[in-house]
C-alpha cells in the first residue's frame, strides 16, 4: 500500500519529530577556518512515515536500536527501535518550500536554513578557492542564531521570534 505525501500532515509530523540545524566543523585540523552544514533530520519509530520522506526527497534512511540503553543513573531506558532519515543538502529548500506554510513549531528554523542555503549557493566556494571573511561572517551569524534558536532556554526562543 502506498501512502499519499500530503503536506500540511507532513508538516506537522516534521514539526514534532524532525530537526533543522547548522552544523560548524573546522574546514582542516590545522585550519582557522569553519565549513558551515545545513542539517535536517527525522527520527521516528514508524518507517512507513519515514519512508515517504525518502520518495518525496531522497536522502538516506537508517536503523538505530535502542533497547537497553544503560543511563548514568543506573537505569535502563527501553526506547523502541527508531528510523532515521537525513535530508540531501540539494533538497532542503524544496522540504522547506513545500512544508513552511504548515510548519507551526520549526518555522523560524526553516526561514533561517533556507536563507542560509540561499546565501551559501548564491557564494558557493570550490576546493582551493579563497572564502571571502564577509562571507565566513555571514555563515558564522547564522551559526550562532542557530545556536541560540536551538537551545532550550526559552529566552533564546523567545528574542529570535520577536515575543
Amino acid at each position: 500500500m502506498t501512502l499519499v505525501f500530503n503536506k500540511a500532515w507532513a508538516a506537522g509530523f516534521f514539526d514534532g519529530e524532525g530537526c533543522m540545524t547548522l552544523t560548524r566543523q573546522k574546514e582542516t585540523p590545522n585550519s582557522k577556518n569553519y565549513a558551515y552544514h545545513p542539517i535536517v533530520a527525522l527520527s521516528s519509530s514508524d518507517k512507513a512515515a519515514i519512508s515517504m520522506f525518502k520518495r518525496r526527497y531522497g536522502g538516506r534512511l537508517s536503523f538505530g536500536s535502542r533497547k537497553g540503553t544503560q543511563h548514568r543513573s543506573g537505569l535502563y531506558w527501553c526506547h523502541v527501535d527508531t528510523y532515521n532519515w537525513y535530508c540531501p543538502v540539494h533538497s532542503i529548500l524544496r522540504l522547506i518550500t513545500e512544508l513552511l506554510p504548515y510548519m507551526r513549531v520549526k518555522n523560524t528554523q526553516a526561514r533561517l536554513l533556507a536563507r542560509f542555503v540561499n546565501v551559501r549557493q548564491f557564494h558557493r566556494t570550490f576546493a582551493g578557492s579563497f572564502t571571502p571573511v564577509s562571507e565566513m561572517l555571514k555563515r558564522e551569524r547564522f551559526y550562532l542564531q542557530f545556536k541560540t534558536l536551538n537551545s532550550y532556554k526559552k529566552r533564546g526562543r523567545k528574542d529570535l521570534n520577536g515575543a
